[in-house]
């Protein structure tokens, strides 16, 4: 692999690692709405 093919491999997993945060940040938030609503919280 060359120097080119590694940086796009960094940062392609450096993406996937923030937007997989963000995504478990807004289920986990909207979660407890969800089950207030529900009547199970």
């Amino acid at each position: 692999m060359n120097q080119s093919q590694t940086k796009w491999i960094i940062f392609a997993l450096m993406s996937i690692l923030f937007i997989s945060s963000m995504d478990q940040t807004i289920v986990s938030t909207g979660m407890t709405i969800i089950l207030k609503d529900l009547g199970h919280f």
